[in-house]
């Protein structure tokens, strides 16, 4: 298990107010399952749509370039970038998938 913890609330979707934590190094924000970023109800979303993973100090999105983007809304608008860093606070958006960054350290 890892010492780093990114923990997400869902914003919307039959998740909506449901809180996903994640321990491990790498997890991949998907359609099908396995895993904790996984949303079959959303079949507009890739498989996989983008990867979170902690790097270099901090947890980044990784956008893996597929046909509907992966954003972060913040005060300046979207952020449309295949990579960033994340930090509380901050609202990613894929398909029809809403998560706000509650915790990423």
């Amino acid at each position: 298990m890892s010492e780093h913890r990114l923990e997400l609330e869902c914003l919307n979707g039959p998740w909506d107010g449901h809180r996903i934590e994640i321990t491990e190094e790498s997890v991949d924000w998907r359609c099908t399952a396995p895993g904790p970023l996984a949303f079959p109800w959303d079949t507009e979303l890739d498989d996989p749509q983008a990867r979170l993973s902690w790097k270099d100090g901090v947890w980044v999105l990784e956008h893996l370039g597929h046909r509907h983007g992966t954003y972060c809304v913040n005060a300046e608008g979207l952020k449309d970038e295949t990579r960033f860093p994340l930090e509380p606070g901050m609202i990613l958006k894929a398909s029809y998938i809403w998560l706000k960054v509650v915790t990423a350290e």
